[in-house]
């Protein structure tokens, strides 16, 4: 996928294996040592075949990437969209997420949620602003939310959020 954003050309492409090891700094400094754990996970277990990793990149520089996994043929679960600092607050973020939601739901998916963490108001602003909603952090909605698509997904002190 190929977009513009002002003069700049942003593309999106799928992630090569040697990604998760090389590109921890995106990652760090918002949750640090917790994308080497995960990492670590998909090279002991291997990725799981529902887990997509997309890099977001311009000029062969990469801005970012994006995580989802499919939760069941209609639903889809965003796992993140993380972009570096300097990239931050530039418009890219929003472009994405506006084009992931449009690609996947022409793809014939119904829904796409995610959880964010209590604390992280930038990251929930970020996402009302792009026209989701939130739903819920109760423990009980979440893991029953759509029939239990979020139960193994579940992490404390986070609550869903859904376009």
């Amino acid at each position: 996928m190929r977009y513009e954003l002002g003069k700049q050309q942003v593309m999106i492409v799928r992630a090569s294996p040697k990604f998760c090891e090389s590109n921890a700094s995106l990652y760090d400094p918002i949750m640090p040592g917790a994308f080497n754990k995960q990492a670590e996970k998909f090279r002991s277990n291997g990725l799981p075949s529902t887990y997509n990793i997309l890099v977001i990149e311009s000029e062969n520089q990469i801005l970012g990437f994006l995580g989802t996994i499919e939760c069941n043929e209609k639903s889809l679960y965003l796992v993140a969209i993380y972009l570096h600092q300097s990239h931050q607050r530039s418009g890219i973020g929003s472009i994405i997420l506006e084009e992931l939601v449009r690609n996947y739901r022409s793809a014939g998916y119904d829904e796409i949620v995610l959880l964010v963490h209590k604390e992280a108001v930038w990251a929930k602003s970020f996402y009302l602003k792009n026209q989701f909603k939130y739903v819920s952090s109760s423990e009980l909605d979440i893991k029953s939310y759509g029939n239990g698509i979020l139960s193994n997904l579940y992490i404390p002190k986070y609550g869903v959020i859904e376009p």
